[in-house]
């Protein structure tokens, strides 16, 4: 396992959305290579419909056939998985969408970047407007947010696919004018790129796009104030 990720760090290879791996294993290696590749499926399927984090994944994975306590057994170890990662603060198996009621005691809380959790972030580009609050270190792009409608040719297949996964669940709706997209709920990404790339409709820095006051991100991180 340790080579294989050291392959995927090589010059060569490198994937500049990662930094960290998560490796799991079982007690006496009791897994089977089929339920392994249960749990693969399993995982891939989850973050792709959640979409609260970007899957790169060049193989399409295929769920296997188990019997029947095969399946119940690798149902349980997802479940046990799943509320490990959340204990440990990996929450990309959680259901990004926010509810900001109960967050206006946090205005004065900062996350780990030094920012003010609380503040909104504004980002234009065309002529959508979307308005952005780190809480709890997610990137929550807001409710009524406009979203430019077409992609670029550059377009994530991710990023792509989020957005499909929002129209089908209502999130993300045509407005008045049908030239862009409304964001009907608040929805959390785990990078500020990600979420202005899901506005942008493709490729984009984050940390150039968002401003506070006429700032971006980048410059309020290198003078730790806002």
């Amino acid at each position: 396992m340790f080579e294989r990720i050291k392959r995927h760090n090589e010059s060569s290879m490198k994937k500049e959305f990662w930094d960290r791996a998560i490796v799991f294993s079982s007690k006496d290696d009791y897994l089977t290579k089929t339920q392994i590749q249960y749990l693969e499926a399993k995982l891939v399927k989850e973050i792709r419909k959640i979409q609260s984090t970007i899957t790169e994944n060049i193989q399409i994975t295929k769920e296997p056939i188990l019997s029947e306590v095969d399946r119940a057994e690798m149902e349980e170890f997802y479940q046990a998985l799943s509320l490990l990662l959340k204990t440990f603060g990996y929450d990309f198996l959680e259901e990004k969408s926010v509810n900001l009621d109960n967050t206006s005691d946090k205005e004065t809380e900062k996350s780990e970047e030094g920012f003010m959790e609380g503040v909104v972030f504004k980002f234009e580009i065309k002529d959508a407007v979307s308005y952005m609050k780190i809480i709890d270190n997610d990137y929550v792009v807001l409710e009524g947010s406009t979203i430019v409608k077409e992609g670029r040719q550059n377009i994530p297949p991710g990023v792509l696919e989020a957005r499909q996964t929002l129209i089908n669940k209502g999130y993300l709706v045509k407005d008045q004018n049908n030239k862009l997209y409304k964001l009907t709920e608040n929805y959390a990404f785990q990078s500020p790129s990600y979420a202005s790339g899901f506005v942008a409709g493709g490729n984009d820095n984050g940390w150039t796009s968002w401003k506070y006051n006429g700032k971006t991100m980048s410059e309020l991180e290198d003078n730790n104030n806002l």
